[in-house]
């Protein structure tokens, strides 16, 4: 056998300490029992050896002398085997049992023991069983010869047959003293390989783990370092064993509180960290503070309380934190830029297009020749086109930002399927389709969801249809809304808006591009009939958001079935939309003061000159006076100098000097108790919220630009509902077909 440690102690004795083996403990019982041996040895061996001359046995004294000199060398032989020094003891321990049975006879047949439970102790059963042959033979021969040669004491009779049963009684107590002392080591062998096992298995644990895994006793000294811990603070564990963890890793500022912190633990048995996780700094090696995560446990055992510490080095991960919030930010901005610019966008391009659209809708209720109107319907249906496009563009914009909501308000679905027939009207009759709208009775007239953006994807869907279906001899084209009851997927109630043609139909692969942006059936489509390919894709993503699909079914040369399946819940009934008087009815406007006294006259502010001009002529042909002003500061001055003499100011949102909501603000600040005037805002920003920010801010409701004529002569109807001297009524202007 070799040792797992050689080292032998200066004290006599072997020190007293936890042994890691068997093989451990064997040195541990072999050092101490030489050390025994010279003690106990010395203070027998000399009257012993006194003695044994002074009756003339001086082999016996000799064998003394030697077992004295072979013990002082293996206590003096550092370098020596453990072998060596094992058999050397179990040598002595036979040397000195012969010696004694010299001396007392076969009552010292008990020290002739000692050398083979020895070997069973320190070199196994083998070793102990030739040890026994020997031991046996000895007594057996020593006997003997002491009855044929010497005077033996308590020999008197029949000494062979003495020795003779002394001997077999020595085997047998031996051998079971052997057997017990070899099972007993077997046992220890056992239990120290399951001990050295569990202690692999843990240093293994330990060691592989991705966290710093460190061990300190009561007194906040270092037990265990993980290979992590050598990693993540830079000292090994040779070097922190035994050193107070709180010199090692922790800073300065917080080394105060940890010592007291062990201290009321100790003393109380609470901790205000303990069983929890949580964010400290921690100390490398190199000074440089690091950001941890620390959970700490107590340990208490029998033999005292210690604590075990998880650290985990979360440097990358807060670097990495640091860089999602730097990106989240970056993406916040750039969703904040792109908003900016699609509000900005939407500001410049319906503000000409106001003018453009204004001025069509005031030619349009002017008397003009047949040739005049047909180049005039072509300018609207362009202009009106464009500002398709650029609603879709804008739509899916904000649809991509995640910026475009629904509401969930109550609808009359008779009349949301009347205003999508009424709406396709004039494209139907132009196109020679004939359109008709079917409502089940069996439906709530009430239901909950998003009037605008419902009426939005008929349009588009109606739109598409008139569009795709020729009028032709042998098939007249036809368009059919129809909404009625359906169940979902998931079995709650719902409702199927179904819109049906017999036009020119799809195959299967066009209808598998249909609801991606920007794409259409194919380039000859986009050709002939136009349109910017957004239609059917914002209108799933509406859809989408009201919690519903949609669903396509075709057939080419026979038409298309697009169906929308939503959510049904009933609703109380909600305010109808009430019958104005006809806005685009050709009215006499009043002089200003006429207007004033008749409680009518308009306040506008508008920094756009063309917008001034479109708006005050739009007014006009309603029957309304306006007075301008250029900016929020002039018209806050006007207002100002006479606040009785306006009933109600239209206001662009967005001036020079001071904006539209500034201008409300000042207004609400200084207005007269008990009056409040009618505030409406005029935008070109199309973006989400912006109605609502209006609200905010003051005002009393909200216009888009491009103002239709119909669409203002509504707003004043609702907020100035007098009587006004009408003429005849313009010819009929189009209306916006999303494509």
């Amino acid at each position: 056998m070799t040792p797992s440690r050689t080292y032998i102690g200066k004290a006599l004795f072997a020190a007293k300490a936890g042994q890691d083996s068997v093989q451990d403990w064997r040195l541990y019982v072999l050092n101490t029992v030489l050390g025994a041996l010279l003690v106990f040895g010395t203070l027998v061996a000399v009257p012993s050896i006194v003695m044994l001359l002074y009756q003339g046995l001086w082999p016996a004294a000799i064998a003394d002398v030697v077992i004295l000199a072979i013990g002082f060398a293996l206590w003096r032989s550092p370098a020596a085997s453990f072998l060596l020094r094992s058999w050397g003891l179990c040598t002595i321990l036979y040397l000195l049992g012969f010696a004694l049975l010299f001396m007392m006879g076969p009552t010292s047949q008990i020290y002739l023991m000692m050398s083979p439970a020895m070997a069973a102790i320190l070199l196994g059963p083998w070793p102990a069983a030739w040890m026994l042959v020997g031991s046996s033979i000895t007594l057996f021969c020593v006997g003997y010869l002491g009855y044929s040669n010497f005077q033996i004491p308590g020999l008197n009779v029949d000494p062979l047959a003495v020795w003779f049963t002394i001997t077999l009684n020595f085997v047998f107590v031996n051998a079971v003293i052997t057997l017990s002392i070899s099972l007993l080591i077997r046992g220890l062998e056992t239990s120290f390989a399951r001990v050295a096992e569990a202690s692999r298995v843990k240093s293994e644990f330990i060691n592989t783990s991705l966290d710093s895994i460190i061990s300190i006793d009561a007194q906040g000294r270092v037990t265990e370092w993980s290979r992590q811990a050598e990693l993540t603070f830079g000292w090994s564990f040779t070097e922190v064993r035994g050193q107070l963890l709180h010199d090692l890793i922790i800073p300065q500022r917080h080394r105060e509180g940890h010592v007291k912190g062990m201290a009321h633990y100790m003393a109380t048995g609470a901790g205000p960290w303990l069983g929890q996780r949580i964010e400290i700094f921690a100390l490398r090696r190199d000074g440089v503070e690091i950001p941890i995560e620390l959970a700490i446990s107590p340990i208490v055992t029998p033999q005292g309380t210690s604590f075990s510490a998880f650290i985990r080095d979360v440097t990358v991960r807060k670097q990495e934190q640091a860089a999602l919030v730097a990106a989240r930010l970056l993406a916040e901005n750039a969703s904040r830029a792109k908003s900016e610019f699609l509000a900005n966008m939407s500001h410049e391009i319906r503000t000409p297009m106001n003018g453009v659209i204004g001025m069509v809708d005031i030619l349009q209720a002017s008397p003009l020749l047949p040739e005049q109107q047909r180049m005039l319907g072509t300018i609207s249906n362009s202009a009106l086109a464009l500002l398709n496009i650029i609603n879709d563009i804008l739509d899916f914009s904000k649809i991509e930002a995640g910026k475009l909501e629904v509401e969930s308000i109550p609808m009359h679905l008779g009349q949301l399927a009347d205003d999508g027939r009424q709406l396709m009207a004039i494209a139907a009759q132009s196109s020679a389709v004939a359109l008709s709208v079917f409502v089940a009775p069996e439906l709530p007239q009430w239901a909950y969801g998003d009037p605008m953006r419902l009426r939005q994807v008929l349009i588009n869907l109606l739109g598409n249809a008139i569009k795709f279906t020729p009028n032709l001899p042998e098939r007249p084209a036809h368009v059919e809304l129809k909404v009625e009851p359906c169940s979902l997927a998931d079995g709650a109630p719902g409702m199927r808006l179904c819109v049906r043609d017999n036009g020119i139909g799809m195959d299967a692969e066009v209808v598998a591009k249909l609801f991606q942006p920007f794409r259409q059936g194919d380039e000859s489509t986009a050709r002939k009939f136009g349109g910017t390919g957004l239609g059917l894709s914002i209108s799933q993503r509406l859809v989408e958001l009201m919690g519903g699909r949609i669903k396509v079914t075709s057939t080419p040369g026979r038409g298309s079935d697009f169906s929308v399946e939503l959510p049904l819940h009933p609703s109380a009934p909600g305010p109808m939309r009430t019958a104005h008087h006809d806005p685009a009815q050709h009215c006499t406007a009043p002089t200003a003061e006429a207007a004033m006294h008749a409680g009518c006259l308009i306040l506008l502010a508008e920094d756009n000159e063309i917008n001034r001009d479109v708006m005050e002529e739009q007014l006009r042909l309603l029957g309304y006076t306006c007075e301008m002003a250029e900016d929020g500061a002039i018209a806050l001055q006007m207002w100002q100098a006479n606040p009785d003499r306006y009933a109600l100011l239209l206001s662009d949102c967005h001036m020079p000097n001071m904006d539209g909501f500034a201008l409300t603000e000042a207004i609400r600040a200084t207005e007269p108790a008990g009056t409040r005037l009618p505030i409406i805002a005029v935008t070109a920003n199309a973006m989400q919220g912006e109605a609502q920010r209006c609200l905010e801010r003051g005002m009393d409701d909200y216009l888009s630009k491009p103002l239709r004529l119909t669409e203002l002569g509504q707003m004043l109807a609702k907020w100035l509902p007098q009587t006004r001297t009408t003429a005849q009524p313009p010819a009929p202007h189009g209306l916006p077909i999303n494509t």
